[in-house]
């Protein structure tokens, strides 16, 4: 399993909490998109063998991977970001890389998980996945929602 670094602090008005990685296999479901946003098949992004795993490139390069990825009974979704200096762990010795949203919940956290053969979605492409949506804009920007939380990625990095 890889290395995960979570802490608990404020960015923007959302609070940063700790959370806990489980294992479920879910299904994708469809979404309606927004216009002018199209939905994606989300089988495409499935990790082959992953269990429930979807993962895709909202820009090119390295550091721009999205996961949505089974937590308990439910999905969480996290994507590699920059973060302001000003957000550290509560250890202050691991910077963050990748933001978390879970339920309600936005949590900046470490993460080592990447994989290459994560697909990149191209811009006004939307994926949805047990709650959980996320749409790929320009400028290497992804939202990522579900019913009572986001956050948003803008040019790598996070703002809220």
């Amino acid at each position: 399993m890889p290395a995960r670094h979570s802490f608990t602090r404020l960015l923007g008005s959302g609070l940063l909490t700790a959370l806990a990685v489980g294992a479920l296999t879910v299904a994708a479901q469809p979404a309606t998109a927004m216009p002018g946003i199209t939905t994606v098949d989300s089988s495409v992004y499935a990790t082959p063998g992953g269990h429930g795993n979807f993962r895709w490139r909202y820009a090119a390069g390295p550091g721009h991977e999205c996961r949505i990825i089974p937590v308990g009974r439910t999905v969480a979704v996290e994507c590699d970001a920059t973060f302001p200096t000003s957000v550290r762990t509560a250890s202050s010795t691991v910077k963050p890389n990748a933001v978390r949203l879970l339920g309600r919940t936005v949590t900046a956290t470490t993460s080592t998980s990447h994989w290459a053969g994560a697909k990149q979605m191209a811009p006004y492409r939307q994926i949805s996945v047990e709650g959980v949506t996320c749409t790929v804009l320009e400028h290497a920007t992804v939202d990522c929602r579900t019913g009572g939380g986001d956050f948003t990625v803008v040019g790598g990095m996070v703002r809220r």
